[in-house]
């Protein structure tokens, strides 16, 4: 398997390292029930399993991240990035932090 990253991808990555105070970001790349899956986890404060639909949504940001840079863009474009392709963005808890999962399908298992 071919495994590249995109210059802005590097400095998103550089970007939340300061956010996180230099903690490390959990990347796996494998494959589960036909799809192919991508896994961002973080230790931050996570997001409540509540708003995980609603932070998907264009300009959206939460009450606890009004104070850090950022429009309310991120999720919403990763979310349609990942159905642009046929895939889809799962978010979850990984106490502490968040998960994010993007699940596209294997080629074949469609």
């Amino acid at each position: 398997m071919r495994i590249w990253a995109s210059s802005s991808f590097l400095r998103h990555y550089d970007e939340a390292q300061i956010l996180l105070k230099s903690q490390p970001l959990i990347c796996a790349i494998g494959a589960d029930g036909g799809h192919i899956v991508i896994r961002i986890q973080d230790n931050g404060s996570g997001i409540a399993a509540a708003e995980h639909e609603r932070v998907q949504q264009r300009f959206v940001r939460l009450e606890s991240s009004r104070s850090t840079p950022g429009h309310g863009l991120g999720l919403s474009l990763v979310r349609a990035i990942a159905e642009a392709h046929g895939g889809r963005l799962v978010l979850g808890d990984a106490e502490p932090g968040l998960v994010a999962e993007l699940r596209f399908p294997q080629r074949g298992a469609l």
